[in-house]
């Protein structure tokens, strides 16, 4: 028999726990944390907005239980919570906001029939998971509230974007197998006995608006993996140059003559496919200079040895500064170059999200006067 949709909505996780008026589950593991950002450096005569920040606050971080919650995996790898009082809760369903935008459940006539469980199942769906820094920060980091809750999970839901190498390798360290995982599929409709929930930064899509990294998350990856693959350091890998020419967008148009440029100062180029998460890490904690186009890549900072330098190579009009934030957790030293081309203006903040595939051309007068002033 199939069900009715969700009637009505929780805008948040929170707001869900306080309607249940003392009776519901919750569990508050970080409470909001201020962050503190070093100065960046660069060649330009001014930072640029998005960088002249020094504080901000990262949200708090908190899990909650739902007694015979549903989850509801939707059309382009969307996700469902659903409340035992049949409402959506919002923020842990959408992972984007975008104004008047309609979560696919509700383009439905009425839901499958249920598939119920008596275990405890927590949700870690995510609609960007196959993007290896999305995969790091918004799914393996939110274990870390899990783990901090103390509540024993049976199994987890992920997204069904996948199999991705780097899901399953990094699940596979942090001793989550195959068996303990349900993959989210469009149709699939679960009832848990227990449903737990950590809480999501949705991501603001229009305006295009960066979210703080939460400390925690990197935290809690960088510790466990690094006491599980206890990196050895690689002779060689001191200057490293990240390539982007396996990647579908946002390449380096003349990354010849980057280069040759950069091997004339003793970088080594790297690509990272075929890499495994481990050998990742290693190169990562070997490194004292990293120079890269802006990718996910630059999410392996979080292994970096305190003191290690960062050069993150920007397009002209996607600014996005969470690799700035990663680098002032762990006392790296970070820069930042622009590309060549037409820039951002000043009241456009880190630039329209259509902007994010944009090519790199590099300036490689602007390189050579950034690697001086880095000391390289």
């Amino acid at each position: 028999m199939s069900v009715a949709l969700p009637a009505g909505t929780y805008s948040t996780l929170r707001d869900w726990s306080l309607a249940q008026r003392g009776n519901a589950s919750h569990y508050e593991v970080y409470g909001a944390q201020p962050l503190q950002m070093a100065e960046p450096h660069t060649v330009d005569s001014e930072l640029h907005p998005v960088f002249r920040q020094r504080s901000a606050a990262i949200p708090e971080g908190y899990v909650a239980v739902l007694p015979e919650g549903r989850y509801y995996g939707g059309e382009d790898f969307s996700g469902a919570v659903i409340t035992p009082d049949n409402r959506l809760v919002w923020d842990v369903s959408t992972n984007f906001i975008i104004p008047n935008w309609v979560h696919p459940i509700y383009r439905c006539g009425s839901l499958p029939p249920l598939v119920r469980t008596a275990e405890t199942v927590a949700v870690l769906t995510f609609i960007w998971s196959r993007n290896y820094f999305h995969w790091v920060i918004d799914v393996l980091g939110r274990l870390a509230l899990l783990q901090k809750s103390g509540i024993p999970i049976d199994k987890y839901i992920i997204s069904g974007d996948g199999p991705a190498a780097f899901q399953e390798e990094t699940l596979t360290l942090l001793g989550i197998p195959p068996q303990r995982i349900i993959r989210s599929y469009n149709g699939l409709h679960l009832q848990a006995e227990r449903l737990v929930v950590p809480s999501l930064q949705p991501y603001n899509l229009l305006p295009f608006k960066s979210n703080q990294v939460p400390r925690w998350a990197t935290d809690f990856v960088r510790s466990e993996l690094y006491r599980i693959v206890r990196p050895q350091p690689l002779s060689g890998f001191e200057r490293i140059y990240i390539s982007r020419k396996d990647a579908n967008h946002r390449k380096v148009l003349n990354e010849g003559d980057v280069i040759r440029m950069l091997m004339s100062r003793g970088f080594r180029e790297v690509t990272l496919a075929g890499k495994t998460v481990a050998e990742q890490i290693r190169l990562f904690r070997s490194a004292q200079i990293i120079i890269a186009p802006h990718g996910a890549s630059l999410t392996n900072l979080i292994f970096c040895q305190t003191g290690a330098r960062v050069l993150d190579i920007l397009p002209t009009r996607y600014m996005y500064p969470c690799f700035w934030h990663i680098s002032s957790y762990y006392g790296l030293s970070y820069a930042y170059l622009i590309a060549q081309g037409m820039r951002l203006a000043e009241n456009e903040g880190i630039g329209k999200v259509g902007y994010v595939h944009d090519d790199i051309s590099v300036d490689i007068g602007a390189l050579t006067v950034m690697l001086t002033r880095m000391g390289v």
